[in-house]
């Protein structure tokens, strides 16, 4: 399975990962990881999506959750971009998630709280990336590998066969 992770920020992230080839300590490799530029337009975005989606056969796209804290235009910006995300999901009919970031810190860092460069560290280690990578980078692959690892989760417990509930008999009353 192929996942695509990105980070809405300004300038922002984007990270391609793949559970075929395992290497490292989580059972996942690193396809691709660009740096989305701030002069980057919608449009530009849009077919940077597109491009890295067909060409790496991405079947989950998944997002940071845009939150309204600090600026009122950061958030706003955010949640345009994520919808020019879920249009080309729309039309390249590929499933689209999103977390909201003290998930992922949770899940990549052990705590909701962490700050950017705990996170950056820990996904550093975890998936054995190089130092070069800047915090939008680490948080797009941070991203990703969640989605991946919810969504293996997700088809695992899909394919469990349910066994039936077997109730105890009412007690009688006397």
């Amino acid at each position: 399975m192929r996942v695509c992770g990105i980070d809405l920020g300004n300038p922002g992230g984007l990270a391609v990962l793949s559970d075929e080839l395992p290497n490292g300590i989580w059972p996942f490799c690193t396809l691709c990881i660009e740096a989305l530029p701030a002069t980057l337009s919608r449009l530009g975005l849009q077919r940077l999506v597109h491009r890295l989606c067909k060409e790496h056969c991405v079947e989950l796209v998944a997002t940071e959750r845009p939150g309204m804290w600090g600026r009122v235009s950061v958030g706003m910006a955010q949640r345009e971009k994520q919808g020019l995300v879920r249009a080309v999901c729309e039309a390249l009919q590929i499933r689209l998630v999103d977390y909201q970031p003290q998930e992922v810190k949770r899940a990549v860092a052990g705590y909701g709280r962490a700050g950017k460069e705990q996170v950056a560290r820990c996904v550093r280690r975890l998936a054995c990336l190089p130092r070069g990578l800047d915090e939008h980078q680490t948080d797009a692959v941070a991203i990703a590998a969640v989605a991946l690892n919810r969504e293996r989760a997700r088809r695992a417990a899909a394919t469990q066969r349910r066994l039936p509930v077997r109730r105890r008999p009412a007690a009688r009353r006397r």
